[in-house]
């Protein structure tokens, strides 16, 4: 039975775990020789954990001392469940004898090892605690900065708030002062006010007085008539006058009087006013310098207080960093401990031990001497034996988990990994697609390739892939670029012609010009009178030097072609060759004059045979000079669809005229990853158009 290595199927593995089933009872090098044909074909493989699994553990049942490097082979692939195996092989480690994992020249180089990395890791251990003490003591000294600039922050602040206690208890002097002023210059006018209101009062009573003089006296009968004198007018007209005068003044003397007394009354209780409001400032200022004498105290006893808790706080780190370092020395004469426990009574809790020595190992003293077998090994050695071990094999561990993660979704996404003739779903094509980039980016060559092999299960009538494939193998492996080629086109893509005209060229371009001619030739016999096909076909024979074969090519597409617009097409090919190419004008005008007698109304042979004769040369057009007006006018700000035009014309110049065919796969490239597509949309629109109409 042959198993195919070039397939990437997922389910390779259950073909060769069923094969070897039936060599139970052969002989154990052809077991172990067809187990590593196994994982060299497909141990790379997501899905291959069973037959590695089913490997290891015939292992077990046959050689020992093969186990561990097949562990560490398996383990270093990406595959599923991982962290699964992982457990299985830490398990075998702890209870497996170390006589029975490795020989004696392993377990001395993993002891020496093992002193190595204790050394290293002690010296680690060392740097870490000077680093953390001089950082401790660089917070120290930030913190007694820190403190210093507080003091001093906090003395400014009580300099500036004296100074402005200073301020305002000048400003209030000042004010008091002022309002001194005021009071006085009140007084003043107080004390001139009284002296009016005196005289005003003297003047009331002069006019009482009058007043009185003026009534009569009692006892004096007023009814009895005193003779008249004698009244001249003259005398009355002056008594009238002088009576009116003496009504005028004593209107006037009671009006002042009655202005006079409440300004009296005003002046008085103005003077009880500024008497109270002087005690009250006063008593202002009393509370005012009392709460000043309040707030010193204040702000002084919270200064105080954060100086104390700042000095509890470090007094506080200190204390825990010699109880953390108290809990660590504990710790660690707790796990020696446990550990001797554990060696000595492996099958008292097995899963318990497990747990409690691959958190973290103790040290183990290297200062014992080696033992001369590996009986004689103590339980503190076998200890560091199966820590290096574990110690080997945990920068791979970390790794793989990290590759898992990124493959995981795309693994997921993979819903059919084998052949089927039903075409795949675009969101599965994009998920190969984005997987296939991501390995190719990691450029890990056996992982990448692996996975074109699997995705070529499932996606093999898919041409971009397999194009895919071959360049990313053209720059690693030309013989097995070839084998690709060949696979691709033999088998799967027998009616593709862009990957046969690659093949062509990439043979064509390494000098092996027979391959080339079988892919032409190959897909001209599937799919025939393609026009690239008979053109790629003309242009190697002429690049190859053999000008009679390319135009036999072409004089044949002529014949075997169908429909007049094809036949003019191929007829303008054939004599630019035997122009431009054979340099034979002669032959050129007879086959010119005998096609225009069997077509005398076709118009296109009359314009070539104008222009042959209007240019009578056969000299071969510059290709580089055409080829830098092509570029001129695809870099130009012309419309796409006239650039897809001066695409495709560029590659059929080229396939006349190149020389180069590198130039001419590059020009394939830039035209199919530009222009393809808008050729072909456009080709789509006017096929549903003409069939509309």
């Amino acid at each position: 039975a042959v198993v195919s290595t070039q397939s990437g199927h997922y389910g390779r593995g259950t073909y060769f775990i069923h094969f070897i089933a039936e060599w139970k009872e052969g002989d154990e090098s052809e077991i172990r020789m067809i187990y590593r044909r196994a994982v060299e074909a497909c141990g790379q493989e997501y899905r291959s954990d069973k037959i590695w699994e089913a490997y290891v553990e015939w292992e077990k049942q046959t050689d020992k001392y093969k186990v561990l490097g097949l562990y560490k082979e398996f383990l270093g692939c990406i595959v599923q469940r991982h962290q699964y195996h992982f457990d299985k092989f830490r398990e075998w480690i702890f209870f497996t004898p170390v006589k029975d994992m490795v020989t004696m020249e392993d377990i001395k180089v993993l002891l020496a090892k093992h002193k190595e990395e204790a050394e290293r890791r002690r010296k680690e251990t060392e740097l870490k605690r000077l680093e953390e003490e001089e950082l401790a003591r660089q917070l120290a000294v930030a913190a007694e900065e820190q403190r210093k600039i507080v003091e001093e922050e906090r003395l400014a602040a009580d300099a500036i708030r004296e100074e402005k206690l200073k301020e305002e208890e000048k400003r209030r002097e000042e004010e008091r002062l002022k309002e001194e002023g005021q009071r006085a210059a009140l007084e003043a006018a107080n004390k001139e006010e009284d002296v009016e209101m005196e005289g005003a009062e003297e003047d009331v009573k002069m006019d009482d007085v009058k007043m009185d003089e003026s009534t009569p006296e009692p006892g004096v009968d007023e009814s009895t008539p005193e003779p008249a004198p004698v009244v001249t007018e003259e005398k009355e007209e002056e008594k009238e006058e002088e009576e009116a005068k003496e009504d005028k003044k004593g209107r006037k003397s009671k009006r002042g009087a009655s202005k006079r007394a409440p300004a009296k009354r005003t002046s008085r209780r103005s003077r009880k006013d500024t008497e109270e409001e002087e005690k009250e400032a006063s008593e202002t200022k009393e509370e005012e310098k009392v709460e000043v004498v309040e707030d010193k105290e204040e702000a002084r006893k919270e200064e105080n207080a954060a100086v104390e808790m700042e000095t509890a706080a470090e007094q506080e780190n200190v204390v825990a960093k010699e109880e953390e370092k108290e809990n660590v020395v504990a710790k660690e004469e707790e796990k020696e401990e446990l550990k001797e426990e554990n060696v000595v009574s492996v099958e008292k809790d097995p899963e318990e031990q497990v747990e409690k020595m691959t958190e973290d190992f103790t040290k183990v003293d290297m200062e014992e001497p080696l033992p001369d077998s590996v009986d004689a090994l103590t339980d503190r050695q076998e200890a560091a034996v199966r820590e290096q071990i574990l110690l080997d094999m945990a920068p791979v561990h970390e790794q793989i988990l990290a590759e898992l993660e990124e493959v995981s979704c795309f693994e997921e996404g993979i819903k059919r990994p084998y052949f089927h003739v039903k075409e795949l779903e675009r969101i599965q094509l994009k998920n190969w697609k984005n997987y296939l980039n991501l390995i190719i980016e990691k450029k890990d060559t056996a992982r990448t390739i692996i996975l074109f092999e699997r995705c070529l299960i499932a996606c093999a009538f898919y041409e971009g892939f397999w194009i895919k494939y071959v360049g990313f193998m053209a720059e690693i492996d030309e013989e097995e670029t070839s084998k690709i080629y060949r696979r691709a086109c033999m088998i799967h893509l027998v009616k593709k012609p862009q990957i046969h005209l690659n093949w062509a060229a990439f043979e064509e371009k390494r000098g092996h010009l027979e391959v080339a001619r079988e892919a032409l030739d190959h897909i001209e016999t599937n799919l025939a009178g393609l026009i690239a096909v008979t053109l790629r076909r003309a242009g190697l024979e002429r690049r190859s030097g053999n000008m009679q074969q390319g135009a036999d090519i072409l004089k044949g597409a002529i014949d075997t072609c169908r429909g007049r617009e094809t036949r003019d097409y191929w007829i303008m090919k054939y004599v630019a060759y035997m122009q431009f190419n054979m340099c034979d004008l002669e032959k050129t005008r007879e086959y010119l004059k005998e096609q225009v007698e069997r077509a005398q109304r076709n118009k296109r042979l009359y314009m070539k045979m104008l222009e042959v004769e209007r240019c009578p040369t056969t000299v071969t057009p510059d290709v580089p000079n055409v080829i830098e007006v092509f570029q001129r006018a695809l870099t130009s700000s012309l419309s796409v669809e006239d650039k897809a035009g001066f695409s495709h014309r560029r590659l059929t110049f080229l396939e006349e005229f190149g020389t180069d065919v590198g130039m001419i796969i590059d020009a394939y490239d830039d035209h199919n990853r530009n222009y393809k597509s808008l050729l072909e949309e456009k080709k789509r629109e006017r096929e549903s158009s003409s069939h509309s109409n």
